[in-house]
């Protein structure tokens, strides 16, 4: 290999330093290329040292893959077995639209680099192959800005492979993106198609897509569908509907919020309490419920009312503070304190925007709150009275 080649390969190989993980299963012969060629390269991330560059072996033939691991036969004879989910590129010697479509995303191309993944996945007979490309082409179509190509490759590795397509998610365009009707067809067609595994998976994107259209009636069609999913399966899978489903349930209390029915906002976040297994869910639940008391207050303007709201957001302040991207905290303290101002508590209302500004410097809310700190000073604090 010469030395302009290997700069090439070394920098197309630095792309997927934390690229796509796909895990396969089940024996699929390559084939042997045939020892005068040796011509196949791969390359090998360690999950141990993601920003370490990947491990690669050039001159190796793919001998084929075995319960999610690649087989590859080194010069020497010796043979070597990686997981496929550490394989961060790949080059086979018969596969060229491959190839051209790594280095065309090495060089910042993503639209040829599309292109070259589409023509390789329709060009291969190596279905392994086909499933390693799918997140790939997703990664470019996502750079690309071709979310018509990402939806087309999302459906597909769904299909193929639910838990590899649940990490690779396409990124759904902004409002008034062109993009956004055509998938809606799409990913409906697919829906009726897909079995139990993949039916909830396809219709989180489906709700993504909606809330980007701006469109609450079809927002909630899809939150009530996908709301009333079943999943029995009990692998991972059955997890990630049941996140998928608790985006549905909070989707529905928001929008009953948005109407004023508070009681039906409540109990749909208590009758769904077993879908919120991570902490962002947690919290978007918590907070949900806070905004939900905080209504029922105003309506009522009831003063202990507005301290149980005070204290639903303070819960999540307490339950939240201490977890990475403190979700909904910030959010939840500035809600606290404009009920203390309500309560005519303005020297504990001036501590909580204090706390903000001190505590979380970086939140987009810290001029705000700043703001409200000063507008206090001014006023009188007639807590007790």
């Amino acid at each position: 290999m010469t030395t302009k080649r290997a700069m090439k390969q070394m920098k197309r190989f630095s792309r997927w330093i934390t690229g796509p993980a796909i895990v396969a299963a089940g024996w699929v012969c390559v084939g042997l290329i045939g020892s005068a060629g040796w011509a196949d390269q791969i390359s090998i991330s360690n999950p141990d040292a993601p920003n370490a560059p990947p491990q690669v072996y050039p001159n190796i033939t793919v001998v084929g893959v075995e319960n999610g691991k690649i087989a590859f036969q080194m010069e020497g004879g010796n043979q070597i077995s990686k997981d496929l989910t550490r394989v961060a590129d790949l080059r086979l010697d018969d596969e060229k639209p491959l190839n051209d479509a790594s280095d065309a995303f090495a060089a910042g191309n993503f639209d040829a680099a599309v292109s070259g993944y589409n023509r390789a996945l329709q060009q291969t007979t190596k279905a392994w192959l086909k499933v390693w490309i799918l997140p790939h082409l997703i990664d470019a179509a996502n750079k690309a800005g071709k979310f018509d190509a990402a939806v087309a490759a999302f459906i597909t590795l769904v299909e193929q492979d639910p838990l590899a397509a649940k990490q690779h998610q396409p990124t759904v365009p902004k409002p008034g993106s062109a993009y956004l009707d055509p998938a809606v067809p799409k990913l409906t067609a697919a829906i009726e198609a897909a079995d139990s595994k993949s039916k909830p998976i396809l219709l989180g994107l489906l709700l993504e897509v909606q809330k980007a259209r701006q469109d609450p009636n079809a927002v909630q069609a899809v939150a009530q569908k996908l709301g009333g999913t079943s999943v029995n399966t009990g692998d991972s899978t059955a997890v990630m509907a049941n996140a998928a489903m608790g985006d549905a349930k909070l989707t529905l209390a928001r929008e009953a919020i948005r109407n004023s029915d508070f009681d039906k906002a409540l109990g749909i976040i208590n009758e769904s309490k077993a879908l919120f297994l991570d902490a962002p869910h947690q919290a978007d639940a918590l907070y949900v419920i806070a905004q939900a008391l905080e209504g029922k207050a105003a309506a009522a303007t009831d003063a202990d009312g507005w301290k149980d709201a005070a204290i639903a957001y303070m819960r999540v302040v307490a339950n939240f503070k201490a977890v990475e991207g403190t979700p909904r905290v910030v959010d939840a303290l500035m809600q606290t304190a404009a009920i203390m101002e309500k309560l005519k508590q303005n020297k504990d209302a001036s501590a909580i925007y204090q706390s903000v500004v001190k505590d979380y410097p970086k939140s987009p809310r810290v001029d705000e709150a700043t703001q409200q700190i000063a507008r206090l000073k001014e006023l009188p604090d007639k807590a007790g009275q």
